[in-house]
């Protein structure tokens, strides 16, 4: 029993550290992901209930990145992370914009959109152009410009699941982009107070 908390523990060790240099160690299509999953992350401590549309399709840049909604309205976000001084330009509005009314009319009867108000917003650490700007007035698109990645945000989510009762999930785990949840936590001493990791609470099953 003493080795099982031994490796326990050099597990929870390793993962920690790992979670600590997660930031530094993404690549660019990496870092669009993290940026991804930040803004859902905004949303999720709203209380919305999140879809990460695009990465559960294994999409990075996807028509759609976010499907967020609650009782009363249902969000299509997308998200657009630079790593340059780029611009947003017009096109990216129009063909955003597309998306949304595509979606909708391939998926008119979705539970989903039965929520009221739909409301298109388009986030992104840079700016938009002018004419961006006022095409994204003239179609009602809301924008979240200038939103940067905050690295300092809790990525351990927590949950109970049904089957695996009380876990916290890791961003390189398989389920994280399909965990919901408003409990977050930074550091894994932290989450390990109240849950158990989902690969340990996987080996019961």
């Amino acid at each position: 029993m003493k080795k099982t908390f031994e490796i326990y523990d050099a597990c929870a060790e390793r993962e920690q550290a790992k979670l600590n240099e997660y930031f530094d160690s993404l690549s660019q299509d990496g870092i669009s992901i993290a940026y991804v999953r930040y803004v859902g992350h905004l949303f999720e401590k709203k209380g919305y209930c999140v879809v990460y549309y695009g990465l559960q399709k294994n999409e990075i840049d996807s028509d759609i990145d976010i499907i967020a909604y609650d009782d009363f309205e249902t969000i299509f976000i997308k998200c657009k992370y630079y790593c340059d001084d780029g611009a947003l330009s017009q096109k990216h509005i129009l063909k955003f914009f597309e998306d949304s009314l595509l979606w909708i009319s391939l998926h008119n009867t979705h539970p989903i959109i039965e929520h009221g108000v739909i409301i298109n917003i388009i986030a992104t650490n840079t700016t938009l152009t002018l004419k961006a700007m006022q095409c994204a007035y003239s179609l009602n698109v809301q924008r979240y410009d200038k939103l940067y990645l905050d690295t300092n945000y809790p990525l351990i989510k927590c949950l109970f699941h049904q089957t695996l009762g009380y876990i916290y999930v890791l961003p390189w785990d398989e389920i994280y982009d399909k965990v919901n949840t408003k409990i977050f936590m930074k550091t894994i001493k932290e989450a390990e107070m109240e849950y158990s990791p989902v690969w340990a609470a996987e080996q019961y099953l």
